[in-house]
């Protein structure tokens, strides 16, 4: 029996890209934890449907474009992102053309909390993890490890630095 292979671009990896535009330059130190958050664009109430669902930690930050100024072409733009962004490379076009701060922030996946353990909006808000705009926010390396306990983690089982 002969089986038919197929290349595909895999972007669910070890390792994964955001891709910031923010207004104001950001930093990112190396190790800094991170907490992927899906936000609910849907109609209703984002409170108990915007969660956290998975944890990283910060291997670099590539500053792409900082005030109109680019660092980085367009093929090298798309070299960096590669498959490990949720972006294809049409929306990726519209992102390095926009004019707008764009940085690229590379991040080991460490895991994710799981269904029925994913952290709310309201949990976030309510236990004061969410103080400022998410570009601007870091989180202590014991908040990183509480927020992870909310989600039903063992942080002594878990890489959190």
């Amino acid at each position: 029996m002969e089986q038919e292979s197929k290349e595909i671009a895999v972007a669910n990896g070890i390792t994964k890209v955001f891709i910031a535009t923010p207004y104001s330059q950001i930093s990112f130190e190396q190790g800094s934890p991170v907490l992927i958050y899906r936000k609910y664009n849907g109609n209703g109430s984002r409170m108990y449907k915007s969660v956290v669902t998975s944890f990283c930690t910060i291997v670099n930050q590539i500053d792409v474009c900082v005030n109109k100024q680019y660092a980085y072409d367009l093929k090298e733009f798309l070299a960096l992102v590669g498959n490990k962004s949720v972006y294809d490379e049409q929306t990726l076009k519209k992102i390095y053309f926009s004019g707008k701060n764009i940085v690229v922030l590379a991040m080991l996946y460490n895991g994710y909390l799981g269904a029925g353990h994913n952290i709310t909006y309201k949990r976030l808000k309510d236990g004061q993890y969410l103080t400022e705009y998410p570009y601007l926010m870091k989180i202590s390396q014991q908040q990183f490890k509480e927020i992870l306990e909310m989600g039903g983690k063992n942080v002594q089982n878990t890489i959190v630095n």
